[in-house]
């Protein structure tokens, strides 16, 4: 084997050494990338990152490919590996050269003349003994696959990842890979949870002062989010946020206690942020009374005129039998209203007028009782709290008589005529007065009573005076009963009328 064929054999050695650094610089290359990739990918799919996010992804993922090329792939074809490197790691895996290789190597690149290295015919036998024993050695075998091995594997088990990923789920792929390398593409992941509104609990229009409910469902069999939060934004610029409360079956409810202003909501949970925004809801007066007249008219016995309270006034004092009469001028139309009595409802009809504004009530008075109005009004809100009208009711107390004469009892002859005055009083006047009497002769029996009519009210209004005025507060009246039998002694008992 001459010279030159042993410098090809090095010089094919070095080539081969190249591409395989090469090869185990793309290996890593791929085997770290790759997952990178997948990484990148899988952390956008799960949070959704921000075009920001995504752009510094790519900058650093570009950035780390940069230095893994120039480490692993450029570095190995740029750098010169020297004859006498390659000799020396040959002579490594060969001990039994004993450094001819490396010295051959040497002796090439001097001059026949040169004899800095021993004489040129003691460099030529070297020469020619280096020459006989490299010949049967295959350089190749110097080369030590395992971390080529290695990295190609580590590559191929990345490759068959993404692709199983790729098989998988291609769409969800593509969509990643574009969201990475256009940050700021138009591209969007497939929403996995859309929110609703529950419409029959999240209503449009409170009524102020009432709570605001808010209930939202995620859809059918699609992923149930750990945490929904809703945010109100108020007209004068105030922002709330509420974290909802988590019901089983993918519904999550909010609630304010007590509205008093309009305000719009939004909701975001998993990754729908777009479905409820902005949701405006409007805050309506409750309805409720603005004039409420109470009229008071006493049964007609009393001789009392009707009186009408003063307004505001709550607390009413009547006799039993009174008629109460209410009438009252909501705010807004009035869908239905109730008038309750303590703890019943009045069976009187309401009256509304045509615009269903003015309503008309009545009833009559039993016995002490508050009473007020439960109004409805035609967008279905009920009014608070009721303003109540406390009533006293006071029973009409009977006539007090009291007998003047006799003074007590006494026995008269027969046809004797007997005097009887006798007083009676009443809180709302006498309506009449009869003298009730018997009459017992000897030891016998007393007759039938005999009803003696004395006065009238009536008599009184035929003599032009007001109903009572006679006996508004006293009746002073003086009878003679009719004559017993004759020609017998009777016993007159002390009794009242």
């Amino acid at each position: 084997m001459s010279p030159s064929r042993l410098e090809a054999r090095i010089a094919t050695l070095r080539n081969q050494v190249r591409r395989l650094l090469a090869l185990r610089g793309l290996s890593w290359i791929v085997a770290l990338l790759v997952p990178t990739l997948i990484l990148l990918g899988l952390a956008d799919w799960g949070i959704h990152l921000d075009s920001i996010v995504r752009l510094g992804a790519l900058v650093c993922l570009g950035g780390f490919a940069a230095w893994l090329i120039l480490r692993y792939v450029l570095t190995p074809l740029i750098v010169k590996f020297a004859d006498l490197d390659i000799a020396m790691r040959i002579e490594e895996r060969w001990p039994g050269l004993n450094d001819r290789l490396a010295s051959t190597v040497q002796f090439l690149r001097l001059a026949r003349d040169d004899d800095r290295f021993g004489s040129p015919a003691l460099r030529a036998a070297t020469v020619r003994q280096t020459l006989e024993e490299t010949q049967s050695i295959d350089f190749r075998e110097v080369i030590e696959p395992r971390p080529v091995l290695r990295a190609l594997g580590l590559a191929a088990v990345s490759l068959v990842v993404a692709a199983t990923f790729i098989a998988a789920a291609p769409d969800l792929s593509r969509i990643a890979m574009r969201r990475l390398f256009l940050p700021f593409g138009p591209d969007r992941w497939p929403q996995q949870t859309h929110l609703s509104l529950i419409d029959g609990e999240t209503p449009r229009k409170v009524a102020r002062g009432d709570a605001f409910t808010l209930a939202v469902a995620v859809g059918a069999r699609e992923r149930v989010p750990a945490l929904a939060r809703a945010t109100y934004r108020f007209d004068d610029g105030e922002t709330q946020t509420e974290s909802l409360r988590a019901i089983e079956g993918g519904i999550f409810r909010g609630r304010i206690e007590s509205v008093t202003r309009p305000f719009t909501f939004s909701v975001a949970a998993g990754d729908d942020t777009t479905s409820i925004r902005n949701v405006a809801v409007k805050v309506v007066p409750p309805p409720t009374l603005k004039d409420l007249t109470v009229r008071l008219i006493a049964p007609p016995y009393t001789g009392l005129a009707p009186q009408t309270m003063a307004p505001g006034r709550t607390q009413i004092r009547a006799v039993v039998g009174t008629r109460i009469e209410v009438e009252a001028l909501a705010n807004k139309p009035i869908a239905r209203a109730e008038l309750h009595l303590g703890e019943k409802t009045a069976l009187t009809p309401i009256a509304f007028d045509s615009a269903r504004m003015g309503l008309k009530a009545h009833f009559i008075l039993t016995e002490s009782a508050p009473f007020w109005f439960d109004l409805l009004d035609t967008e279905g809100f009920k009014n608070r709290e009721a303003v109540r009208n406390e009533v006293r009711a006071f029973a009409d107390e009977p006539p007090r008589v009291a007998i003047e004469e006799p003074a007590h009892d006494r026995d008269v002859p027969a046809k004797a005529l007997v005097p009887v005055l006798f007083t009676a009083d009443d809180d709302f006047g006498i309506q009449s007065a009869s003298l009730l009497y018997k009459v017992a002769s000897g030891g016998s029996e007393p007759t039938q009573q005999v009803a003696l009519p004395l006065w009238e009210a009536t008599s009184d209004r035929e003599r032009g005076a007001a109903p009572g005025e006679a006996s508004a507060s006293a009746l002073r009246l003086g009878s003679r009963p009719a004559q017993p039998h004759a020609g017998r002694d009777h016993h007159v008992p002390r009794r009242g009328p």
